[in-house]
Order: C-alpha cells, then structure tokens, then sequence
C-alpha cells in the first residue's frame, strides 16, 4: 500500500452488522469528500414555470386558502426556480386545497380552562403540465401542527390562532417546494 491513499484503496464490502465498523466506514468516506445529502434537482418535467390559482378551502376557517396560496407562491418567489405565471401561460400548474383542520387541545391551566391549542392542517395538491394534463407530483397528506396560546381576550386567541395557521402556511410551502425538487 506504498504510495496510494486509503480512500483510493476501499473495495471491500462490510457484511458485518458491527456499529464500530459503520462509524469507521462513516468517518473514512467523510474524510475522502464522500458525502451523503439530499440536493435540489431540476423541476419534473423540465418545466420553466409555474402557475399557483387560489387553492379551495375545504375547511369552516375563512379566509385561510389566501394564506397558504400566498406562502407557496412567496416560496416559489424567493427560489427563483421557476417563474410564475398565469395558469394560461404556465408550464404547470400547481392546484389543490386545504382538505383538512382539527384543533385539539394541548395543556389545560385547570380542568375548565385550556392553556394551548395545537392545530393540525392538511394539504392535498397536485402539480400537473398544463398541456398534457401529466401528474408530476401529488401529495394528498401533507400536513403539519402549530401551537398557540389561550386568553381571556377572544381577539387576542384568534390573533394567536392566525400566527399558528400563518406559521403551518410558511413551513408547508416550504415542504412543498423541496418535495416538487427534491433529489437523492
């Protein structure tokens, strides 16, 4: 082994189920610029654009398709990855609703009185080309939770309610973003 490298020389296969052996594995391929990430690749379907219509709430809470409309089209913004345009001209078109919200509650200060509401909302959408009508991506499940807190002021819980849902809004764009590019 004069003269070359470890990271030149690994061709052997570990069989073993030994952890040591793993964290050793781990640490040499580290070491030699080997690394393990999830990247962003290009859109599915080499789309160059993109179309986000107001989604349909399926929900009793008013005025929260505007909310999560607008977090995804701002997330898309931000990335500056596809352009956005009118569902006419778009290569896809990203549609879909807010299919589900439930609140249950989360601590109580006493057996009468809630302290936190955790709200949990689900998103069902589809990216298809405009043309051809293809899927190219679909998720009917994703769904994340925000915690807000109780007053004695109805103005101020709703208030904290909207934080919540604006929160879930801005980290469901930003899961929708990633999943419509994600790459292994």
């Amino acid at each position: 082994m004069h003269g070359t490298s470890l990271c030149a020389t690994r061709k052997s296969v570990i069989t073993t189920k030994s952890p040591t052996l793993w964290l050793l594995l781990f640490v040499l391929t580290a070491a030699c610029g080997y690394q393990f990430s999830l990247t962003e690749g290009p859109a599915p379907g080499h789309i160059n654009s993109i179309a986000i219509p107001v989604l349909q709430n399926q929900t009793a809470e008013i005025g929260i398709e505007s909310i999560f409309t607008n977090a995804i089209i701002d997330q898309f913004v931000r990335s500056n990855r596809l352009a956005i345009k009118s569902p006419a001209k778009a290569d896809a078109v990203l549609t879909g609703s807010i299919s589900r919200i439930r609140s249950e509650i989360a601590s109580r200060r006493s057996p009468e009185e809630t302290l936190t509401t955790r709200i949990y909302i689900t998103l069902d959408l589809t990216l298809r080309k405009r043309e051809s009508g293809e899927v190219l991506w679909h998720d009917d499940s994703l769904s994340y939770f925000a915690e807000y807190g109780e007053a004695d002021n109805v103005q101020l819980t709703r208030g904290a309610r909207r934080l919540a849902i604006i929160k879930i809004a801005n980290f469901l764009a930003e899961k929708v973003h990633e999943n419509i590019f994600l790459t292994f």
